[in-house]
């Protein structure tokens, strides 16, 4: 794991500087870059700033903007209303958007409720990816720079014009944070973009479709 940046130099800008860096290190002429949520958004400021530096562009249930999430968090997770365990997990996404949590562990602690919320359902193979993945360390530094100085007031739509490569555009249709509509508003304004609903996914159309995602992928990277 990195050391934490310097400066709370985590906006996105100062990715999409790393990224660059990263590729003139690897000695990369172009890649393919593939975004997925807040890593989509890290990609299209990268695909836009430096536009001879990749070669294609995959951007996995991500946005342009994020104010309407924002603007009505209950309303996006109305789907869930009947679930058991919805008024905990709600409670959990409630204090992550208002920074109410101090530690790491305190933010692992409310994910591992709120999570509940990316999945169409948290079901076995859900739950079995929890299991998986709850110990991976979390850091709430980068996610405090986006959730409090970033998220209400980012909209990159007026520069998707400037995206000229090929594009992938991946949503599941019961993503509640980064919805359909965003994918489409995406889809709109860059040139040459496709879009492909994931229709018995949420956030995670890799764990809950897994054949689909690779065959989806695959398709892309290879279609010249």
């Amino acid at each position: 794991m990195s050391d934490p940046a310097s400066g709370d130099a985590y906006l996105l800008p100062d990715y999409a500087a790393d990224v660059e860096a990263l590729r003139l290190y690897l000695g990369l002429d172009k890649p393919i870059v593939m975004g997925w949520s807040h890593g989509g958004m890290v990609a299209q400021q990268f695909a836009f700033t430096y536009p001879n530096s990749l070669s294609k562009l995959i951007l996995y249930d991500t946005s342009a903007y994020f104010g309407e999430f924002l603007s009505d968090i209950e309303a996006a997770v109305q789907a869930f209303k009947d679930q058991p365990w919805y008024e905990a997990s709600f409670s959990a996404l409630k204090k992550e958007w208002a920074g109410d949590y101090q530690t790491d562990e305190d933010m692992a602690q409310l994910w591992a409720h709120e999570m509940k919320f990316y999945f169409k359902h948290f079901d076995v193979c859900a739950e079995a990816f929890h299991q998986r993945t709850k110990d991976l360390p979390l850091r709430i530094g980068s996610l405090k720079v986006f959730n409090e100085r970033e998220a209400a007031t980012m909209d990159l739509r007026l520069h998707l014009k400037d995206i000229s490569i090929a594009t992938l555009v991946i949503v599941g249709q019961h993503d509640f944070i980064t919805n359909v509509a965003m994918a489409e508003e995406m889809v709109k304004h860059i040139p040459n973009a496709q879009l492909e609903i994931f229709e018995d996914s949420g956030h995670f159309g890799h764990i809950e479709e897994p054949e689909k995602f690779y065959r989806v992928v695959k398709q892309f990277v290879f279609d010249a």
